[in-house]
């Protein structure tokens, strides 16, 4: 009898997956973003924040929640052809808001919320090496407050002296 192969494919833990569907739900894979899709994504919504405050003088409430559905309208289909292996353009007509927002959590939490953790960790390392990054002791401890009042109305004998007074 033949060995079966055996296959050695590691899964990547990042692959999440999200429910989708308007009647009937399926669940679609939301991959992670490469560090070149992370760069385009992080650029195109600096861009779109940018364009929309320069473009604004005094930016209502009303202009700034328009400029964000705009900018999802727009960028929301990019996004899904980046994490996702199927086309955008075709998975947001069968994305309820409720799971664009769970799927817009998926992304920011494995790409981005997980890599703010370990770069924070990472520079508190690095701090322990450099001792000197971190903040000097500080050299005299604060006096407490004796409780003396001063008045300015009697004048030492040294003041005395030199005005002649």
């Amino acid at each position: 009898m033949p060995e079966k192969a055996t296959i050695d494919k590691r899964i990547n833990p990042q692959v999440k997956d999200a429910e989708i569907g308007v009647r009937d739900l399926r669940e679609i894979k939301i991959y992670p973003l490469s560090m070149s899709d992370q760069f385009k994504m992080t650029d195109l919504i600096t861009q779109a924040i940018s364009g929309f405050f320069t473009a604004q003088e005094a930016a209502t409430d009303i202009a700034f929640v328009a400029f964000g559905v705009s900018l999802i309208k727009e960028n929301f289909t990019k996004i899904l052809d980046m994490v996702t292996d199927e086309s955008g353009e075709k998975l947001i007509d069968d994305i309820t808001n409720g799971q664009a927002a769970a799927i817009v959590e998926i992304i920011y939490d494995e790409n981005f919320g997980t890599v703010i953790k370990n770069s924070e960790s990472l520079i508190g390392k690095i701090k322990n090496l450099f001792p000197s990054m971190g903040p000097s002791p500080q050299s005299v401890k604060p006096t407490e407050d004796t409780g003396l009042k001063i008045s300015l109305k009697k004048h030492t004998k040294k003041v005395v002296q030199r005005t002649g007074k």
